[in-house]
């Protein structure tokens, strides 16, 4: 007995709601999207690995964390920096 011979013996003793259901569910399966959901699980994977090369980016990162003098003034620094890069637009 065919797989599909199975299904249809199973659907003739379900009730008209369930049927319903099914029907929906093998169109969706029959359609476009239900295709294009199958391509961004794929995409879905790749994207796994680039997150997993990500967080080791991070990770080394967060190596550096600590390596700046105790007497490292940020706000002085980007003071500094954006005169730098912008302090000749200030004249006109």
């Amino acid at each position: 007995m065919s797989t599909l011979e199975k299904t249809i013996g199973l659907l003739e003793t379900m009730p008209d709601d369930k049927i319903e259901t099914i029907y929906a569910f093998v169109r969706f399966i029959n359609s476009d999207a239900y295709k294009i959901s199958s391509e961004i699980a794929s995409i879905k994977a790749e994207d796994e690995h680039r997150v997993s090369e990500s967080i080791e980016g991070l990770r080394i990162l967060e190596s550096f964390v600590g390596t700046l003098p105790e007497d490292f003034n940020y706000e002085q620094e980007l003071e500094e920096a954006r005169n730098e890069k912008y302090g000749r637009f200030d004249r006109y």
